[in-house]
């Protein structure tokens, strides 16, 4: 446009100095005249929609600034509210795992020791069930009971024979184990005292006839733990000592 109004204005000044000399009527200068005063105008309407179009621009980059800003404030006060949720639901997802499941030391298969019930009530520190292992070496173990007045024959590291009734121990041979652990405070079973005790099998179900015990659900056995491992003269000679000594 610029440049069509440059041509047209230099048009008409070419035939306005022709009309003065005479050699151009007034009619070529007058459209010449109207020529340029069209270019003139369209040069203007070409600017002034330059600077309509610059404005707008300015403006549409001062609204997109403003909803940026708004944007980013709405999205790091909902990133901010998702965190705080997630926080609570982590906590709240802790204290259901700590109230409604139990962890086991081994993988293996769940086996109940006894029926249970919905709503039924349980004593603290009563086997509801046990885990037999399963697709690795796992360290067996037993768990039993004994009396207080025959808690004082019996100490960690003594040695253990267990005799399984499903199992003749004639025929099946016995499981030697190791005490491990013995409770510190006596529980009671039909208003009777009794400690846990926990023994190690270090050759697992593996009895003394070298035949191997398939694990069941329940299975029961009853120890002998031997506790003095002095030979049979020695305690002999203790014997005699004693009797001498009462004899005194």
């Amino acid at each position: 446009a610029a440049q069509e109004y440059a041509l047209a204005q230099a048009n008409y000044l070419r035939f306005d100095s022709l009309f003065r000399l005479g050699y151009a009527s007034q009619l070529e200068v007058d459209q010449a005249q109207a020529q340029a005063l069209q270019a003139k105008f369209r040069l203007e309407q070409q600017a002034s929609r330059q600077l309509e179009n610059e404005l707008r621009r300015e403006r549409l980059k001062s609204e997109t600034l403003l909803l940026t800003e708004n944007l980013s404030d709405e999205v790091t006060t909902q990133w901010l509210g998702f965190k705080r949720e997630w926080r609570k639901l982590q906590y709240e997802y802790q204290n259901w795992k700590e109230q409604y499941l139990l962890y086991a030391k081994t993988t293996g298969q769940l086996s109940l020791l006894s029926e249970l019930r919905p709503g039924q009530q349980v004593k603290a520190g009563m086997a509801l069930w046990g885990i037999i292992p399963q697709g690795r070496a796992t360290q067996w173990v037993a768990v039993g009971k004994v009396s207080d007045m025959e808690l004082g024959k019996i100490g960690v590291g003594d040695t253990a024979l267990i005799r399984l009734p499903a199992f003749p121990y004639r025929e099946y041979g016995q499981l030697r184990g190791t005490v491990s652990e013995i409770a510190l405070l006596a529980d009671t079973d039909e208003g009777q005292p009794f400690y846990r005790l926990v023994l190690e099998l270090p050759r697992g179900l593996v009895t003394s006839y070298q035949r191997t015990i398939d694990a069941r659900q329940s299975l029961s056995g009853q120890a002998r733990i031997i506790g003095d491992k002095r030979s049979l003269l020695a305690r002999i000679f203790d014997r005699l000592r004693q009797i001498k000594e009462n004899l005194r």
